[in-house]
C-alpha cells in the first residue's frame, strides 16, 4: 500500500532534519552496504554451496565416505547460511527481492516479445 503525501511529506521532512542534525552519520548512513542485497547474495552464495555439497556427496562417496562427510557438512553450513539470511532479510526485504525479481522477469518478456515481433516481421 502506497504512502499518502502527508506522510510521503512527514518522512522527507524527518530525513531533511536527520541530514542537518548529523551530515556525517548519515553519509555513512547512505554509504552502509544494503542488508537486504546482502542478505539476498549470501542466500545465492548459499544455493551454490548447496547444489555443491551435493554434487560432493554423490561423486565423493566412491572415494571414501569422510570426503562425502565433507560434502555434507557443506550443504548442511549452506543451508544453515541461507536460512539466517533469510531471516536477516526479513518479510519486507524478502518482498522488495520478489519485486525486483518481477520487475526483471517483466523486462526479459517484454525483450522476448520484441524480439519476437523482429522475428516475425523479418519472416513477413
Amino acid at each position: 500500500m502506497p504512502l499518502s503525501e502527508d506522510d510521503q511529506r512527514i518522512f522527507r521532512d524527518i530525513e531533511n532534519s536527520f541530514y542537518e542534525s548529523d551530515p556525517e552519520f548519515a553519509r555513512r548512513v547512505a554509504n552502509s552496504p544494503d542488508v537486504v542485497g546482502h542478505a539476498a547474495r549470501n542466500m545465492k552464495l548459499a544455493a551454490v554451496g548447496l547444489v555443491v555439497g551435493i554434487v560432493a556427496v554423490v561423486a565423493l562417496l566412491p572415494v571414501g565416505p569422510i570426503f562425502s562427510f565433507l560434502g555434507f557438512a557443506l550443504m548442511v553450513a549452506s543451508a544453515l547460511l541461507f536460512v539466517d539470511s533469510a531471516r536477516k532479510a526479513g518479510k519486507i526485504g524478502l518482498q522488495s527481492l520478489n519485486d525486483v525479481v518481477k520487475d526483471r522477469r517483466e523486462t526479459l518478456d517484454e525483450a522476448r516479445q520484441r524480439m519476437r515481433n523482429r522475428m516475425k516481421r523479418d519472416e513477413d
